[in-house]
């Protein structure tokens, strides 16, 4: 399951072999995480929704974005920057 999300987010990045490889290194470098905390972690994800929470950020952000993202449209990187009170948003060409 990992490789595939590795795979379906580095999609159209102009480097997507070397960065799968690379992320696949670091992720054999790490202990594996237990189904019940990975099954809980995706849990969250499909379930918070912080925005209500981001005009209370009061750092400054940049928020980066992959043109070429699969997963998260390269919009989200200017809606989550116009949401918070002092960022903007940035991309990276030929990045997933």
């Amino acid at each position: 399951a990992l490789r595939r999300f590795l795979l379906i987010e580095t999609r159209g990045d102009a480097q997507a072999r070397a960065v799968v490889r690379r992320l696949e290194r670091l992720l054999e470098a790490r202990p594996p995480a237990a189904r019940a905390r990975l099954l809980r972690m995706l849990d969250w994800l499909r379930e918070a929704d912080l925005r209500a929470h981001l005009p209370d950020i009061a750092q400054p952000v940049l928020a980066i974005h992959g043109d070429r993202d699969g997963l998260v449209p390269p919009a989200a990187a200017d809606v989550l920057a116009a949401a918070l009170p002092d960022a903007r948003s940035t991309r990276i060409a030929g990045a997933a």
